[in-house]
């Protein structure tokens, strides 16, 4: 899945605005990344004055697996502001919420600075791709003739951004 969607965003990404020329982030330059990046986060929740990348790991699997789910940070934020709309006003709620308010926030900036540096981590890959064939049916169409079979190897561990791909594609 990643390289093939790797290949048609180099070859394609202008259509949709990305530069063909990003740099693919691995785990380890995530965490770098966000290291770099984390005092303009601005966390509270996650932040820990005795060790301040204690969360680094935690917010980046956490991004990992809103990629995995095709949820992008706009329709992650429009979902936790419909929680805290409906929270009460108890403190464990109103603590909790914060929390997730928080985090939708941090997934924002994490994409923008991504865009801005040029830079693609894994999740991206596909749903750039997915993004692309939907907002360039020209583009999939090529795809779609190239490809008369699909064929899925561990089809059992495919998430849902995998799955959609597949879909589109097929």
């Amino acid at each position: 899945f990643h390289g093939f969607s790797e290949r048609v965003l180099r070859q394609h990404g202008l259509e949709i605005g990305l530069n063909p020329e990003f740099k693919l982030l691995d785990s380890t330059a995530q965490w770098v990344f966000l290291k770099k990046n984390l005092e303009s986060l601005d966390l509270k929740y996650y932040h820990s004055a005795g060790n301040p990348n204690k969360f680094i790991s935690e917010l980046l699997t956490h991004f990992s697996r809103l990629k995995d789910e095709n949820i992008s940070s706009a329709e992650y934020k429009k979902v936790v502001d419909k929680l805290v709309q409906e929270s009460s006003s108890e403190v464990e709620e109103v603590l909790e919420m914060e929390k997730l308010q928080e985090l939708s926030s941090a997934y924002t900036l994490y994409n923008k600075l991504l865009i801005e540096n040029n830079f693609l981590d894994f999740g991206d890959l596909i749903n750039y791709t997915i993004k692309l064939f939907k907002e360039r049916p020209n583009i999939l169409k090529l795809y779609q003739k190239k490809f008369k079979y699909l064929m899925v190897d561990e089809f059992q561990d495919t998430n849902f951004a995998q799955y959609e791909l597949i879909k589109i594609l097929a």
